[in-house]
């Protein structure tokens, strides 16, 4: 079994954020996401040239309000950054379906730029039917190298309904439910077929129902043994 993990981290500084990108590298994650939009103020330049280090491993994302962000500026405003951060050559960077289906030029841009496109679909208040999930998918799966879809659980069997997707795209999904009740399928994805799934640092939790990378790996590796 694959057991890939992408550790999360959302600082509202950059000095905060400089300090758990030294934190998480102790924890030898596989990639690092880093949630640009949580920071207060967001200077392109200095940010790029914080991120150098770390841009082979990194996952950027300058996620909109309307999918649970904090970018406070406009929506042609945070396209702009994205469109920025694209140029800076992160390994990846995660853009809601939303936003590719509107501007196109965000797709070709990571493709001339050489930069892997998640595209991002989530639902915080439910986990829907199969056949909406699967219009999701079909919508995403041309538009990025990885197709991500992430729903509420309200019931255990959410988890099923989720972890099914991969029965319709087996390779580059990542597919999970949120929320304390999905915490199961954050693991199972895995199995699934999910190239990676999602963690913190210890105490600091970014989404709900996520685990800290101390606790998933040691999930792991019992399920491994």
């Amino acid at each position: 079994m694959e057991t890939s993990i992408c550790l999360s981290i959302a600082e509202k500084t950059l000095d905060e954020l400089s300090r758990s990108l030294i934190e998480a590298h102790k924890y030898k994650p596989d990639l690092i996401e880093i949630r640009i939009d949580y920071l207060v103020e967001i200077n392109v330049s200095k940010l790029k040239s914080m991120l150098s280090p770390h841009l082979n491993s990194s996952v950027l994302t300058l996620r909109s309000r309307g999918e649970g962000g904090y970018f406070e500026g406009s929506e042609e405003k945070r396209e702009e950054v994205i469109s920025k951060l694209i140029e800076a050559k992160p390994f990846f960077v995660d853009i809601e379906l939303s936003t590719l289906k509107r501007n196109n030029q965000l797709r070709e841009k990571c493709l001339e730029e050489g930069v892997k496109t998640i595209v991002s679909w989530h639902n915080f208040e439910r986990t829907p039917g199969k056949v909406e999930l699967k219009e999701k998918l079909e919508e995403a799966k041309n538009l990025g190298e990885i197709v991500k879809i992430v729903t509420k659980a309200l019931k255990i069997e959410d988890n099923i309904v989720a972890l099914e997707l991969y029965k319709l795209r087996k390779k580059n999904l990542i597919a999970f439910c949120m929320g304390e009740i999905g915490v199961i399928s954050r693991v199972l994805c895995l199995l699934a077929g999910a190239p990676f799934t999602y963690a913190c640092l210890p105490s600091k939790k970014v989404a709900t129902g996520q685990l800290d990378i101390v606790t998933l790996k040691r999930l792991l590796d019992s399920i491994e043994k």
